[in-house]
């Protein structure tokens, strides 16, 4: 027999269905369709059909909403090792010029910024590809410089643009 879940907090079904049209979060969203689900009448295992995964993640996230409301829909902090890199301090170098840091280059690169976190981070045992991931995480995008060849004529150029 299908398992039977319902949400004991008072709540309308188009509060969920707000909720889930604003959701940006990619966990919290099919958490959220999970309760419109619950709502309509749907079994655990119904539910989990319809969203391929176990009834148990089902019922999880019904009883956190339960609990908690919400809030109980968002992912709790986890244990583990704590960052060591210190992404505020690198926004601060990465929005400065590398030459307040002892550099002798105008602007940042990510060979650059490995050697800055080398050097003021001590991130002694971080790998050089990580420096992509960890520039993309501090809110970064890498941009690479166009090369223009040394015989061209701008004009030439702006008039082949407006053809």
């Amino acid at each position: 027999m299908p398992k039977k879940v319902e949400l004991s907090r008072e709540i309308e079904y188009r509060e969920i269905k707000q909720r889930y049209r604003k959701e940006t979060d990619y966990r919290v969203k099919p958490r959220l369709l999970m309760l419109l689900h619950v709502k309509e009448g749907k079994s655990a295992t119904e539910v989990s059909q319809i969203l391929k995964c176990s009834k148990d993640t089902v019922m999880k996230w019904v009883k956190r909403f339960n609990e908690s409301g919400f809030e109980g829909l968002l992912d709790s902090g986890r244990s583990g090792r704590p960052r060591k890199i210190d992404y505020e301090a690198l926004t601060k170098a990465l929005e400065s010029s590398p030459q307040d840091y002892g550099y002798p280059h105008e602007a940042w690169f990510p060979r650059l910024v490995y050697q800055y976190l080398l050097d003021y981070q001590e991130q002694k045992d971080m790998v050089p590809e990580y420096v992509y991931e960890v520039i993309k995480r501090a809110g970064y995008v890498l941009r690479v410089p166009r090369s223009k060849h040394y015989k061209s004529d701008s004009s030439k150029v702006e008039k082949y643009k407006k053809k």
